[in-house]
């Protein structure tokens, strides 16, 4: 985890907190790089930021991404920075799987 800036992800009883900086209507989905001034993990989504179909996209991608059992929004439902809670996780694998994802 030396890479990632402290305070990008927080381990809690029912998961990981992950702190994300959210680009909506973007040209595809991504995980882009960790900004480690904010302290985020940037992700692109195609979504538009109505009606809460970035939240929606933002949640199912990065279920996937981690093989969470769940993703759900726990801050900044209207702004772009976020923090989501990454069900199923422990703070050492989503660690491993943020690290090997970004550099590949």
């Amino acid at each position: 985890m030396s890479d990632l800036p402290e305070g990008l992800l927080t381990p809690t009883d029912n998961g990981v907190l992950l702190q994300l900086h959210v680009k909506p209507g973007a040209k595809r989905t991504e995980v882009g790089e960790v900004d480690q001034w904010r302290k985020a993990l940037s992700i692109a989504v195609k979504a538009p930021p109505q009606k809460g179909a970035a939240n929606i996209e933002v949640a199912a991608f990065l279920k996937e991404f981690f093989n969470a059992d769940s993703v759900t929004i726990t801050k900044g439902q209207t702004s772009h920075d976020k923090t989501v809670l990454l069900e199923g996780l422990d703070l050492d694998s989503a660690a491993a799987i943020l690290a090997e994802k970004i550099r590949s």
